[in-house]
């Protein structure tokens, strides 16, 4: 598991900033939504993740 993470808050789909960060090698990326977010959640990484 890294050791560094980024957090990040977002209400939109993943963006391609976001999806770089998602596979970075190092890191671990945490993304909290909220009521506004997409309602699928759709991972940066994975089309089908909820």
């Amino acid at each position: 598991m890294p050791n560094t993470s980024i957090v990040i808050t977002s209400i939109f789909a993943p963006t391609e900033a976001v999806t770089k960060f998602a596979n970075l090698p190092d890191y671990q990326l945490v993304v909290a939504g909220d009521k506004k977010s997409p309602p699928t959640g759709r991972s940066p990484t994975s089309p089908t993740s909820t």
